[in-house]
């Protein structure tokens, strides 16, 4: 037909083979014509019918507006509509209509198909089983691999969790898939014990093709006894006992994790999600809601809950002192309700309700606290660039305030001054090697020594421009002189000028 025209130049033929016109995204013509077209190389499309270009309505008028948007034109041949015409996308919204009225037609009729053979003990897929063969319509068993989904039965039941499975038999036998979902997956599978069951999926869209699980919105067609079974019905039975226990027990059913008797018993009010627990460095333990912890607080507004704080109102409710035993013993779960209330629901069917507080510890910052975290702060400094074993360690006499390091460039060398500064004090920098000869010599030691120096040396309190005090560990003082004079290094700036004034007096 292009070729009787002579007004018209043969550009090439564009084909899908067994694609579904109803989405564009996997057909590999269809998006080669388009790239063509928005490359110059073509100026008229001609189709078959409306069909054969797209089924999907939106797809087909959203290109087809596309392709005239930059002066493409198509002409569907069996309706005789060209879109470039004013008439032309009207008749092609209509007609498109049709088209994909007929998708759907035709996938209801294959769903009533499936339907019939369902209601007839009909598989319309044959899935591989691991653990069977095809032959013809029926499930074979494959010893070999019957002998490995036995195993798989029994380890569970003697306490293998299945990720544990999953890493076991993805080592033994990596022919085979035992991912994480898989090993689920096989153990709740029922063709293990002869049974059929039909229609676990389904298509909710001819269009998308999305698939969907089948919680009840469609009937389930069941057969039993439909091939030899690998699993009797009394272990499969146990393995599914066995998976809800472990789901009702959470997070203690899993021995990796380390639990304790609060896990899985403290609830969140505002959605209903377990609290688990997050340590500090102090081992000091605080219970955050899981939507919290994943979502933030644009997910759940509940607030963290300190381990102290829950153990203080357990005590006040039960009257006893806290102990892991007791609480066991006596609670069932603790509901955070709202932002001040804690709800102890106890295992003989009372609840008792307290209220609590935020304090972020300040009610337990006493002075003991506050001297084991300066000790510790003291005994594992934060790691920064230019901190030294004198960071922190010298004070200023005058206004209490820490001595900071400081480069002197002229001389090349490093000196400590006061952090408000020399003006307000009035006590002058001392220079990083005066300041070592000096704790040395107070020390005993021929040479500075960083290790003896932080063991050893709690303070070093800069008294004058004269003299400075040094605080041992073991509660001793000594004032010692120091030197405030400035040297000069030789080779510098101050050197040359100094030598230079000398020659010329």
């Amino acid at each position: 037909h292009i070729q009787t025209n002579p007004n018209w130049e043969y550009a090439g033929v564009y084909i899908d083979s067994f694609t579904t016109g109803t989405k564009t995204a996997n057909r590999d013509g269809f998006n080669e014509l388009i790239a063509d077209c928005d490359a110059g190389k073509i100026d008229l499309v001609l189709v078959k019918s409306i069909s054969r270009f797209a089924r999907n309505t939106v797809d087909l008028l959203n290109t087809v507006r596309h392709l005239k948007d930059i002066g493409v034109a198509v002409y569907f041949e069996k309706e005789r509509i060209n879109t470039l015409s004013s008439e032309g996308e009207f008749l092609l919204t209509v007609l498109a209509s049709f088209a994909q009225e007929e998708i759907t037609s035709t996938s209801n009729n294959i769903k009533w198909a499936f339907k019939r053979k369902f209601q007839q003990g009909m598989l319309i897929h044959r899935h591989k089983v691991l653990g069977y063969d095809w032959q013809g319509d029926e499930l074979k068993i494959n010893e070999a691999e019957a002998e490995i989904v036995r195993h798989v039965f029994n380890s569970y039941l003697s306490g293998s969790s299945v990720a544990e499975l999953s890493r076991e038999f993805t080592v033994k036998y990596p022919e085979f898939d035992f991912s994480y979902r898989q090993v689920a997956a096989m153990l709740s599978n029922e063709k293990y014990i002869g049974k059929i069951i039909m229609q676990k999926t389904y298509s909710s869209d001819p269009l998308t093709k999305k698939t969907k699980t089948n919680k009840g919105e469609l009937p389930f067609y069941v057969v039993d006894d439909h091939h030899e079974p690998i699993i009797d019905k009394a272990t499969f039975d146990a393995v599914k006992a066995e998976k809800q226990r472990r789901a009702e027990l959470g997070a203690i059913a899993n021995k990796f994790i380390n639990t304790s008797c609060l896990t899985g018993k403290i609830k969140c009010g505002y959605c209903g999600e377990n609290y688990t627990r997050q340590s500090n460095r102090n081992n000091q333990g605080t219970w955050c809601c899981n939507t919290v912890r994943h979502s933030g607080s644009a997910g759940c507004p509940a607030k963290r809950l300190h381990e102290y704080v829950l153990k203080a109102k357990f005590a006040e409710v039960c009257g006893q002192e806290y102990s892991e035993d007791l609480f066991e013993e006596l609670i069932e779960q603790v509901v955070v309700v709202g932002t001040d209330t804690l709800d102890f629901h106890f295992k003989d069917g009372h609840r008792q309700s307290v209220k609590w507080e935020l304090t972020r510890n300040r009610d337990r910052w006493t002075e003991e606290e506050r001297r084991k975290k300066s000790d510790y702060a003291k005994a594992h400094p934060i790691p920064r660039r230019g901190n030294t074993c004198l960071t922190s360690k010298i004070k200023c006499g005058c206004c209490g305030e820490n001595f900071r390091r400081n480069y002197i460039k002229t001389n090349d060398s490093y000196s400590w001054g006061c952090s408000t500064g020399k003006r307000k004090c009035g006590i002058r920098w001392i220079r990083d090697d005066e300041i070592k000869r000096v704790t040395a010599a107070a020390l005993g030691l021929t040479e500075f020594d960083e290790h003896i120096f932080t063991e050893k040396v709690e303070r070093i309190v800069m008294l004058s421009n004269e003299e400075l005090t040094i605080r041992f560990t073991d509660g001793s003082e000594r004032t010692v002189p120091w030197n405030s004079k400035r040297v000069i290094k030789e080779g510098s700036r101050n050197a040359k000028n100094s030598k230079s004034n000398t020659s010329n007096d």
